[in-house]
């Protein structure tokens, strides 16, 4: 399995490779690099691939003998760069950091990675990013967790695709460069979108095996899950999760002897966020 985050796939080239692909017509590999070159954005052939296997490994793209559309849930997450950047953001950091846990597929095992980073720089916020002490730590971390891989690697390399994407995020969970003249986080973010939100609580009713209707009681596990995952300052939750509330008719909230309690009636598509 590879836990090598690619540190060329970047929200710089993602935002520029979507817009030109359609679910009404596949375009192979060479056509999408020439159209790329002609509209003045650099990228390699090799790393234009690799762009398209991660945006394909998410389910975003459909690719058959390197020909390439949109998938349903690839013209929702383009509609939301069109529109709602820092939402489309929201949504890429949610795929980095679900996918693994969601699908246990060996090629999306990269997402174990960005999960498990998110998770150190957020439980140890604010701080300084070290890369290559971050690094060391997660290859130990990994080799625990996955203890019949023979060969794990993980360098400072996989921090940086990780980092590409997280600093993208509207509000920043990162700072850069400080006053230090380092990259570090800060207390966790003020808000994040409804759509990341939402996307959240689905996620932690997946993995909790909680039957949609029925309520999840918000005791400090589950809001430090979903603080943690989308980056969020603890203090913002009720906030956030009222936003959301007033966002999605599919989001309730219950009052019962135990405490409040989050409802989600339906599974989360992302198709239909947009």
């Amino acid at each position: 399995m590879k836990f090598h985050i690619e540190h060329n796939v970047t929200p710089e080239h993602v935002r520029v490779i979507l817009p030109l692909l359609s679910a009404d017509k596949m375009l192979g590999l060479a056509e999408i690099w020439q159209v790329v070159q002609q509209g003045g954005h650099r990228i390699s052939y090799d790393y234009l691939r690799r762009n398209l296997n991660v945006l394909t490994a998410f389910e975003l793209l459909e690719s058959d003998n390197r020909m390439y559309g949109l998938s349903p849930s690839g013209v929702a997450v383009k509609t939301l760069l069109n529109f709602k950047l820092s939402t489309f953001h929201d949504v890429m950091h949610y795929f980095y950091y679900t996918s693994w846990d969601l699908t246990q597929k060996p090629e999306l095992c990269f997402s174990w990675t960005y999960q498990a980073i998110c998770n150190l720089l957020w439980d140890t916020r604010p701080s300084l990013i070290d890369a290559e002490k971050l690094a060391a730590e997660l290859l130990s971390i990994a080799q625990s967790s996955f203890p019949a891989e023979q060969r794990i690697a993980i360098s400072a390399y996989a921090i940086e695709g990780a980092y590409h994407w997280i600093r993208a995020l509207e509000p920043p969970f990162v700072r850069l460069p400080s006053q230090r003249g380092k990259r570090e986080t800060g207390v966790g973010r003020v808000t994040c979108s409804p759509e990341l939100f939402i996307l959240g609580i689905d996620y932690l009713y997946r993995q909790l095996g909680l039957p949609y209707q029925s309520p999840m009681l918000l005791d400090e596990s589950k809001t430090r899950a979903v603080c943690q995952l989308c980056l969020l300052d603890m203090a913002k939750f009720n906030q956030v999760a009222e936003l959301t509330l007033k966002t999605f008719d599919a989001l309730g909230m219950h009052s019962g002897e135990w405490g409040l309690s989050l409802v989600l009636a339906k599974p989360i598509r992302v198709e239909e966020l947009a």
